[in-house]
């Protein structure tokens, strides 16, 4: 890769290629899709390019986000997969308040689906594939109580929908492209024509230097 900084411009350019030659396995009538050729793909992996501040960052990314306490695994965002086209807002070190220090990271991008599959499975139910993109946005805040050095409480909450809804979703500016800054009832979520997901998440990190251990916990919930 290569990196390259002039005042607060950053460039980091770091793609990645694979290829998979897959060996036949096991398929059902229901589940797996497999004939045996092979893959290969070159994309911008962990690449971006972003100004900064001294604790802030503005930047478009492509790079893997990892949203959690969690050191071998993540409810809503992890490296599990390859990272997507995005624009971040976040901080770089944490910003000092008189109650305590908060990071956060703002994201909006887009999800793009595999058009090699004619189906996708979505909830232990297959769906027909509809070849669209979809419109992401997902916010993360971390706060450290200034009176307990060693916890970090966190919240995470995203929604996505199809760009066709995207752009005649009912609702003002925030409520079309951020809307995880505003509020839905679940009765507003279930009565939504808009085909939009969304969910929340809230997550604890508890440290204990002196028994060089921590604690975390993390929860999440879907749909509202």
């Amino acid at each position: 890769g290569l990196f390259v900084k002039a005042g607060p411009l950053s460039i980091q350019l770091q793609p990645e290629y694979y290829q998979i030659n897959p060996q036949h396995y096991e398929t059902t009538a229901g589940y797996g899709s497999n004939d045996a050729k092979k893959l290969s793909k070159a994309y911008w992996g962990q690449s971006s390019i972003r100004l900064n501040t001294k604790k802030l960052s503005l930047g478009l990314s492509t790079e893997n986000l990892w949203w959690g306490p969690g050191q071998f695994s993540s409810i809503f965002m992890s490296n599990n997969a390859p990272g997507f086209k995005h624009f971040t807002f976040n901080t770089r070190k944490p910003i000092q308040t008189w109650i305590g220090n908060f990071e956060w990271q703002l994201i909006v991008g887009r999800l793009n689906e595999d058009t090699s599959l004619a189906s996708e499975i979505n909830y232990l139910r297959r769906m027909p594939s509809k070849n669209e993109s979809r419109y992401y946005n997902g916010l993360v805040i971390t706060y450290q109580p200034k009176w307990m050095k060693n916890l970090y409480l966190g919240l995470i909450r995203f929604e996505q929908l199809y760009n066709s809804a995207q752009s005649t979703r009912p609702g003002g500016f925030l409520k079309k492209y951020l809307p995880v800054l505003t509020y839905e009832s679940a009765n507003e979520n279930i009565r939504s024509t808009n085909t939009n997901d969304g969910g929340v998440g809230i997550f604890a990190r508890w440290l204990l230097p002196t028994q060089q251990a921590e604690v975390y916990f993390e929860y999440g919930y879907n749909d509202f």
